[in-house]
């Protein structure tokens, strides 16, 4: 009895994953940046919860037009960029911080809104995986 095993099959496995090495990682930063900027407006706007799907605190005073119901501004100036270590998203808003963190000193409880949840972290793996499939 004999076995027989045929390594041209890792060999051309060994290929693409050096292929790998030379694949410019710029463009799946940017498309992970897209996703994770969609998801936090969808939570700013329809989830109206935190990252990891808890509800947010209540307002400290209920008010007519809440802040981030009465101005989407929160919400539309969420953007990424690139930066040296990856990719960075958030708002340069006055009020981003006091809203993602909160501000006793304003009355203001915390509403983290920036965050990677469990269904934001599907949805990147997916835009991870779609890159390397077409990277490979």
């Amino acid at each position: 009895m004999a076995v027989t095993v045929d390594i041209r099959e890792f060999d051309r496995l060994r290929e693409r994953i050096r292929h790998l090495e030379t694949v410019e990682l710029d463009p799946l930063l940017e498309d992970l940046g897209r996703e994770l900027a969609f998801q936090t407006k969808k939570r700013l706007l329809s989830d109206k919860r935190s990252p990891d799907g808890g509800p947010w605190a209540p307002r400290a005073q209920p008010a007519a037009h809440p802040v981030l119901e009465r101005s989407r501004k929160l919400a539309s100036s969420i953007t990424h960029q690139l930066i040296a270590s990856g990719v960075e998203v958030g708002s340069s808003v006055v009020y981003a911080a006091p809203q993602m963190f909160g501000s006793p000193r304003q009355g203001i409880k915390a509403r983290p809104y920036l965050g990677i949840g469990s269904e934001d972290a599907e949805a990147l793996e997916e835009v991870a995986a779609r890159f390397l499939g077409e990277a490979l």
